[in-house]
């Protein structure tokens, strides 16, 4: 085959294999944004900015859904703490408030539009150490804007696949399966938050006799432990540069494997193949690697672990401008188990946004390679009868006053030390 023949088929082929990798790997409805970026965003920022009841009426989200992550969404928009869910993890709720203080102190505001969102099913539940937790995740197209107190837009930020967890808790309602609602709290002492005298609970708001303090107390509503948002694939710029970049690999081999046509047929067709083949083949070990190392992790969830490296890594932040810290697409690297431990190692990128005092919000990402390690069978591990000994819940923060399980008489957070957070590695 001649040099311009050989060009003609290697460019064929290189296309033809890039149409297919696109639709096996993606979605039509990214295969279009891909090549339509620019109508389909005009188009889903025009829905966007529709007049809404609500953040996210309208998106096709189950009520109870829809008003979970409204409650962390809407303080934020507002930039008001006090709109706050009421129940809260205690270091949850110190990021959420350190995002809103700084905010404030720079004159500005947050603002969430959304389109095309997707959220499959009800909320996910499982139980554990006397608790019902649930999950929910939604994903969809996601503007973010920061605003200034006078309504002045200063940046915009689109996120074409953005995502959204939520994770809450309640304590197992035992008492409330098949009995009234007046009868949850029969004979059921809390304690104060203000001066620690045991109060007998029988309504959801109790006073103080001794220090007038009120008591709020949703002894049975669910606690907001968590709210993640990350981009769950990398933007069309860093899409594009990858697809040219395989393109470019299967047009040269092939090319190569078409000019060898005059030397070797066989050897022509078996390195047009290898162009084709290879990049299919590591994307399929790629895939078929990180399921394995997934099954050797007992109860593993990504969202979960996802919330536990967030956590882990913010407490060592420098806090002063830093207003939001997310950790985007986890990849396994190994996973080894050493007694009644696992340990992993992990590749992920970390989104960090900054608000100095002058000048527009800035953005960063940091590419980490992170060791973590948790108990091997966490529903297993647990140390009988030993205790926090703070002086406040580590989850809701109240006063630490435990009940006869040794659970936080505030919230019901079970106490004893659970091994199944992943924690940072040395």
């Amino acid at each position: 085959m001649n040099f311009e023949g050989a060009f003609t088929w290697a460019l064929g082929i290189a296309t033809l294999c890039m149409v297919l990798f696109i639709r096996a790997v993606f979605d039509w409805d990214f295969v279009i944004d891909l090549l339509c970026s620019k109508i389909r965003r005009s188009k889903k920022l025009k829905k966007m900015m529709e007049e809404r009841e609500t953040i996210l009426a309208g998106q096709g989200l189950s009520k109870e859904k829809r008003q979970a992550f409204e409650e962390v969404l809407i303080p934020l928009t507002k930039g008001d703490k006090n709109l706050l869910p009421s129940r809260m993890d205690k270091i949850f709720r110190k990021e959420t408030e350190n995002q809103l203080q700084l905010l404030k102190d720079r004159g500005l505001r947050l603002e969430f539009y959304f389109a095309g969102v997707s959220s499959s099913g009800n909320f996910t539940k499982w139980n554990d150490g006397g608790r019902e937790w649930r999950e929910a995740e939604l994903e969809g197209a996601i503007l973010e804007r920061f605003v200034t107190s006078s309504g002045n837009i200063i940046q915009e930020i689109y996120h074409n696949r953005g995502v959204m967890t939520i994770r809450q808790s309640r304590r197992i309602r035992h008492d409330d399966r098949k009995e009234k609602k007046q009868q949850y709290y029969e004979d059921l002492s809390i304690y104060c938050q203000s001066c620690g005298a045991e109060l007998m609970l029988n309504t959801q708001e109790v006073n103080c006799p001794y220090c007038g303090a009120v008591i709020s107390h949703k002894f049975f509503d669910w606690q907001m432990e968590s709210f993640d948002f990350y981009t769950k694939i990398s933007e069309i710029g860093e899409i594009f540069l990858l697809l040219s970049a395989l393109w470019f690999f299967i047009f040269i081999v092939s090319w190569i494997g078409f000019l060898l046509y005059k030397i070797s047929l066989i050897a022509s067709i078996i390195v047009v193949l290898l162009a084709i083949a290879f990049p299919v083949w590591l994307l399929w070990h790629g895939d078929r690697q990180q399921e394995n190392l997934k099954k050797q992790i007992v109860r593993y969830s990504e969202s979960y672990l996802r919330t536990c490296i967030n956590e882990a890594l913010w407490q060592k932040e420098d806090k002063q401008n830093l207003l939001s810290f997310g950790i985007d697409k986890i990849k396994l690297k190994s996973v080894n188990h050493k007694g009644d431990k696992t340990y992993i190692r992990l590749k992920t990128t970390v989104s960090k946004t900054f608000l100095p005092n002058t000048g527009k919000p800035i953005h960063k990402k940091e590419r980490m390679i992170l060791w973590m390690e948790r108990a091997k069978y966490p529903e297993r591990v647990r140390n009988k009868g030993k205790v926090f000994e703070e002086k406040e819940c580590p989850s809701c923060g109240a006063n630490f006053m435990p009940d006869e399980n040794n659970n936080c008489s505030y919230c019901g957070y079970g106490l004893r030390v659970y091994n199944g957070k992943w924690k940072l590695s040395e």
